[in-house]
């Protein structure tokens, strides 16, 4: 293609449908392309083009979801109190990773969290690591079907 061709034109024309956070592209075959929206990634199409996606999210959720649970573990609180966040948290993280994560599910799993984590008596270091957590895991939600 030698010209620019601008995104709204080619949503105006529905050579790109956006459809459930995926992008639908349509070739001039009349045939879909499908590109599913990850956050923080990036996608090109084209004869030449390669796609590349960097979905580094997982794997930045799985240490900080670690450095918690490290952090919790040094805490002096009560050991059943320990052993039921440590649960809540790896229930959260295993769920915000999911193909299709269930927003309902996943909320009431950080209400749990949060819940729990104002029951406790909080070190300085504990607060941080939770809130960096919380921060990070929030961006998972699923959006609104």
């Amino acid at each position: 293609m030698s010209q620019m061709v601008w995104l709204n034109d080619l949503i105006a024309t529905n050579k790109i449908v956006v459809v459930n956070g995926g992008i639908h592209m349509n070739n001039d075959n009349k045939q879909y392309n499908t590109v599913n929206g990850v956050q923080g990634s990036a996608f090109s199409f084209g004869p030449n083009s390669t796609n590349t996606v960097n979905n580094n999210q997982n794997s930045d959720l799985v240490d900080l979801t670690r450095q918690l649970i490290e952090i919790l573990k040094s805490q002096e609180i009560p050991t059943e109190q320990k052993q039921e966040l440590e649960e809540v948290i790896t229930a959260a993280a295993e769920e915000a990773t999911k193909e299709t994560p269930k927003k309902a599910i996943l909320k009431s799993l950080l209400a749990s969290v949060n819940s729990i984590m104002d029951t406790i008596n909080k070190t300085p270091a504990l607060i941080t690591a939770y809130e960096k957590w919380d921060k990070f895991i929030q961006g998972f939600n699923p959006p609104p079907v």
